[in-house]
C-alpha cells in the first residue's frame, strides 16, 4: 500500500498530483493501493481521463473494475455536457453509471431527478424527474415526470408527464 505523498508528485505545499493508468489525479490526498489497485483520494479532487474532467470532494477509484465512486458536489464535465450529483457511481471505460440526485445538462437542455442511469455515452433514464429547454435562470417551464427516458441530441420521453411554469 502507498501512501500519495509517496506516490504522488507535491504540486503545491498542500496538493497532491499523479498520473495513474490514463487518470491525471489531484487531490489534497489519499491513498494508491497497488495491491487492491485502488485509489481513494479526498479533498478538493479533480481526476481527468480522456475527455473528462471530474471534479468532487472524495472519489475511490477501482482500477481492475474499472469504476469511479464519487461523492459530494460532483461534477462531471466533457465539452459537450455536464453531469452533476451527490453521488456518482461511474464505469470510465464504457461511460456508463448511477448518478443520485443530480443533473444533466447539455445545451439548453436541462434534466434533473433522484436517480439518472446513464445507459450510454448519450442515453439517461431518470427518475423522479424534471426536464426543460429554458435557459433563464430559474426556468419559467419544465415537464416534470415520474421518469423520462432522454438521447442528447434526440428525444425525451416522460412518464406521467406534467408541465408546470413559473419558478
Amino acid at each position: 500500500c502507498w501512501f500519495l505523498p509517496f506516490a504522488f508528485g507535491v504540486a503545491h505545499a498542500q496538493e497532491m498530483t499523479a498520473k495513474i493508468q490514463g487518470f491525471l489525479i489531484s487531490a489534497g490526498s489519499g491513498v494508491y493501493d497497488t495491491e487492491k489497485e485502488t485509489v481513494e483520494i479526498n479533498d478538493g479532487v479533480q481526476l481527468v481521463y480522456k475527455d473528462q474532467t471530474i471534479s468532487c470532494k472524495s472519489a475511490r477509484i477501482n482500477l481492475r473494475s474499472k469504476k469511479i465512486e464519487a461523492a459530494g458536489q460532483v461534477q462531471i464535465v466533457t465539452a459537450t455536457t455536464t453531469v452533476g450529483g451527490d453521488h456518482v457511481i461511474l464505469a470510465y471505460e464504457n461511460n456508463t453509471g448511477v448518478i443520485y440526485t443530480g443533473f444533466v445538462q447539455s445545451g439548453n437542455v436541462i434534466f434533473e431527478g433522484q436517480i439518472l442511469q446513464k445507459v450510454s455515452a448519450s442515453e439517461y433514464y431518470v427518475v423522479d424527474a424534471d426536464y426543460t429547454a429554458c435557459t433563464n435562470c430559474p426556468a419559467t417551464w419544465k415537464f416534470s415526470g415520474t421518469s423520462i427516458r432522454a438521447e442528447l441530441g434526440g428525444y425525451a420521453y416522460i412518464k406521467n408527464s406534467l408541465i408546470r411554469s413559473g419558478p
